[in-house]
């Protein structure tokens, strides 16, 4: 397996603070990596850097071999997508033309918009399942509508590297399974997914590999079941974590009690 996006040293300052710190990290082609970490600890704003919204104060990222400040705008869309965690447009969208606009970077600008492109538009609403909300305006939308049709912007875009800021938010558990399920299915087909979560069963039970920031830094990544552990889990969240097996997969099921409770006697 390749990695689709390599990050050598990165740090990143935003407001005149320094917000990452020194990361090293493979995103593998084919691949669905998990960013962990409590509130503040970097992980949205790794995201962004890696879509190249936010430039490095050091060291710097790689995309597909390549600078990823050497691609210009429109070529870098072609290849990532971001959904962040609350997108918004202030345009009278229906959620098909929403979904439409993650086609542009595709488009011959001296040219209509084609079949083939209409094609792909219909086939993100129905992998997003959003196919039902096509007609809808945006702005009549629930939460969790809302970030199903802008899922489907991004699954329009048919990047190589899909980038997801908590894309479970305002979903309920089956939706919630059911986005991590596409991402699966999407780094099967090849696309490098890296989602941004807070829930670590969740993330031990769909990613490949599981990357745990805390402040800036990166403390661990690799495997679920390697990075998973009580040793990780305990100093970065502030609790005490029991990791058990699942029971059909084997993957980590974490339990969680507070700092300094006692066990029962």
């Amino acid at each position: 397996m390749s990695a689709a996006a390599v990050v050598r040293g990165l740090s990143v300052r935003l407001g005149g603070s320094e917000v990452l710190h020194g990361i090293d990290l493979a995103i593998e082609q084919g691949a669905v990596t998990a960013l962990l970490g409590p509130n503040g600890a970097g992980k949205s704003t790794l995201v962004r850097a890696l879509a190249g919204l936010h430039a490095p104060s050091a060291g710097g990222i790689e995309l597909l071999g390549r600078p990823l400040g050497g691609y210009g705008r429109r070529e870098r869309a072609r290849l990532v997508a971001l959904l962040e965690q609350e997108s918004r447009s202030e345009l009278p969208l229906t959620v098909r033309e929403a979904a439409a606009l993650g086609r542009t970077p595709h488009h011959d600008r001296f040219a209509a918009p084609g079949t083939g492109h209409e094609a792909a538009v219909e086939a993100a609403l129905a992998r997003a399942g959003a196919a039902e909300l096509a007609d809808r305006p945006l702005d009549e939308l629930s939460g969790g509508q809302r970030q199903r049709a802008h899922l489907a912007r991004a699954l329009a875009q048919q990047p190589r590297l899909l980038l997801l800021d908590e894309p479970t938010n305002h979903l309920d558990v089956a939706a919630q399974l059911a986005t991590l399920r596409l991402a699966r299915e999407l780094a099967a087909e090849g696309v490098a997914v890296v989602a941004a979560l807070h829930d670590l069963t969740l993330a031990a039970a769909q990613a490949d590999a599981v990357a745990v920031l805390d402040r800036g830094r990166l403390v661990a990544s690799g495997a679920p079941a390697e990075v998973l552990v009580p040793a990780v889990i305990d100093p970065v969240w502030g609790v005490r974590a029991t990791v058990l097996a699942h029971p059909s997969t084997g993957r980590p099921i974490i339990a969680y009690e507070a700092a300094g409770t006692e066990e029962s006697s």
